[in-house]
């Protein structure tokens, strides 16, 4: 699916202009431009020196007691770039949707607009119906990636596209499948999805039924590493308990709500039905209806990464 030309099939202005926009946008880590009357997003790995919490989190991975605790491999941004659009091509691959290369130069990325993201989906859902159905949808789709061998690494629902028919991913920053089992990666995928899905979820039902859902489809072999995980942080939550008592800060909410979801018993919620084709007609992005900023890389990430 595309949406957008590659460099080959641009017209010798669309080209232009977007060298002209690369070399403009130094230091801007993320942009969004039109070209050719198509928007595009300029991803540059080489913006930005990485956060010192990710340099401390990668260069005390040796001594991680667990594998699911190890940071992905700390990469220059050749190599970044490299990692990302693989990790692209095999959800490509495996039928996905993600965001199309349109072109790559080194540390740079150009990549098409995708379909709405799963974010703004659930933050336009008229009711908490369709908002739980799209949730749950995403818990499915995770599902069928893990079961096909894939590994997101990050999977928030800003990370997810949904067409009405197919669903997507994006930014493939993560490879955390490259330093640990596969099961060990796919089950820190369902559970940072989780996390997405309490902060986001307009009831109290939706996020089991979400983990149900992604239960149903998920390898064994991944359900399994999601229960030594779990079991691993049981202690933290008991901490995350008491802390709570005095200051419930936003993470901390998160942690101890999906926490609350992995230790309730798993059961199947026969009502809950997979998201159908079509199901999203009546469903608008949250941002639909803003004006379009200028054709300019200057932009702030628009995403909130």
């Amino acid at each position: 699916m595309r949406n957008t030309r590659t460099e080959d099939e641009m017209s010798p202005e669309g080209l232009r202009d977007l060298l002209a926009l690369l070399a403009s946008s130094r230091g801007e880590r993320i942009g969004r431009a039109v070209v050719d009357g198509e928007t595009v997003w300029v991803k540059r790995y080489d913006a930005e020196s990485r956060p010192l919490g990710k340099r401390l989190h990668g260069w005390a991975t040796p001594l991680m007691p667990k594998p699911f605790l190890r940071s992905s491999r700390l990469l220059k941004p050749h190599a970044q770039v490299d990692r990302e659009q693989r990790k692209m091509e095999a959800f490509q691959r495996a039928g996905f949707i993600t965001a199309g290369l349109v072109y790559r130069k080194g540390p740079i990325l150009v990549l098409r607009n995708g379909p709405p993201t799963l974010l703004s989906l659930v933050e336009g859902a008229a009711t908490a119906a369709d908002s739980h159905r799209l949730l749950r949808g995403g818990g499915e789709a995770l599902a069928r990636a893990h079961r096909l061998g894939l590994c997101h690494g990050r999977p928030h629902p800003r990370d997810m596209f949904h067409d009405g028919k197919n669903w997507g991913f994006m930014d493939f920053e993560e490879e955390p499948e490259a330093v640990m089992p596969l099961a060990e990666a796919q089950a820190r995928d369902a559970f940072l999805y989780q996390f997405g899905v309490v902060a986001l979820s307009r009831d109290t039902e939706t996020p089991q039924s979400v983990l149900d859902a992604y239960r149903a489809g998920a390898p064994a072999a991944t359900w399994a590493a999601l229960d030594r995980l779990i079991a691993f942080f049981k202690p933290l939550q008991r901490v995350g308990e008491a802390m709570a008592k005095v200051h419930r800060g936003g993470d901390l909410d998160r942690f101890l709500r999906a926490m609350a979801v992995f230790s309730a018993p798993t059961a199947a919620t026969a009502s809950s039905k997979p998201l159908e084709a079509g199901a999203l007609s009546d469903l608008r992005p949250a941002e639909e209806g803003r004006p379009e900023r200028p054709p300019t890389c200057r932009t702030q990430d628009e995403r909130h990464r």
